[in-house]
């Protein structure tokens, strides 16, 4: 049986450039399990494929991420850049990809 069809990923939409990529990508890495796969998913872009989880405990890993990355502290020439700030989607199998090549491509609208 394969492990990815609990699996959901979720995008993130940064609004604020190259500056906050690597803490971004920092965060994540400290906010995901071993099974977890976070990938750069284009330029302000990542996508995290969780596996074997439920979609209560997904919205709560999720959370977590959320409101970590919006305690990233950037700054450009000495000047605070302000909050980060991240759009989550939670798409799943089957509900909207039957497999992980559909879900990875899934877009969340809106």
């Amino acid at each position: 049986m394969s492990t990815t069809l609990n699996a959901s990923t979720i995008p993130l939409t940064i609004k604020h450039g190259d500056l906050i990529l690597q803490p971004i990508a920092t965060v994540i890495q400290d906010n995901i399990r071993a099974s977890d796969i976070p990938c750069r998913y284009g330029g302000e872009e990542f996508r995290i494929i969780y596996t074997d989880i439920s979609l209560e405990n997904t919205i709560r890993l999720v959370d977590k991420l959320r409101k970590d990355i919006s305690l990233i502290d950037v700054h450009h020439n000495q000047m605070a850049v302000g909050q980060v700030t991240v759009s989550l989607g939670l798409p799943m199998i089957p509900e909207h990809a039957d497999n992980t090549v559909e879900l990875f491509s899934f877009k969340i609208q809106g």
